[in-house]
């Protein structure tokens, strides 16, 4: 817990001690896509890769984790990667469809997990709507029907009852 560094620890260490606080190795983004191309082109990095996108890792995701490895290792700048993203990305898209499993481009973007979402919400209304009295002997039926015929108005507490709370009030012992 005490291991973490103090506050101004980094501006005592010597200048330029890490690698992303030196120039970049290049600033021409056609360097830096060859560079991630040649990486990514790895038999075994590729296999690795398609694993990942076939259980279910965005594409995206990938893509930026490169991007900022890139960056950490001094290789190009964080503006650079913004502008190679859209050419590794679509490496990786054209690398899933080659080999032939599907992919996701983000996690956002994903229409079944809404319509899971909606599923899961309206078969809890079912229940719940289903466990209502019906009939006007069943208990609870009058309290159900005053709520349903109702909108509920909002009580605000009166001053008696708000009790303070937070850090600084005064508690009795």
């Amino acid at each position: 817990m005490f291991n973490a560094p103090i506050p101004g620890q980094s501006l005592t260490s010597a200048p330029k001690n890490y690698p992303w606080e030196r120039p970049p190795e290049t600033t021409d983004p056609a360097e830096a896509v060859k560079f991630h191309i040649e990486k990514l082109s790895d038999p075994d990095v590729l296999d690795n890769v398609v694993f990942l996108m076939e259980y279910g890792l965005p594409i995206d995701t990938l893509v930026k984790s490169f991007l900022t490895a890139g960056v950490a290792r001094g290789v190009h700048t964080i503006d650079t990667s913004l502008l190679i993203a859209p050419v590794i990305h679509r490496f990786l898209v054209s690398a899933a469809e080659d080999v032939g499993i599907n992919y996701k481009e983000e996690f956002s973007k994903d229409p079944e997990r809404k319509e899971l979402s909606d599923k899961k919400a309206m078969l809890l209304f079912k229940k719940a709507f289903k466990a209502m009295p019906k009939e006007p002997e069943d208990p609870g039926y009058q309290l159900v029907k005053e709520v349903v015929e109702q909108p509920s108005e909002v009580k605000e507490a009166t001053p008696a009852e708000k009790k303070p709370v937070g850090l600084m009030v005064k508690r009795s012992t």
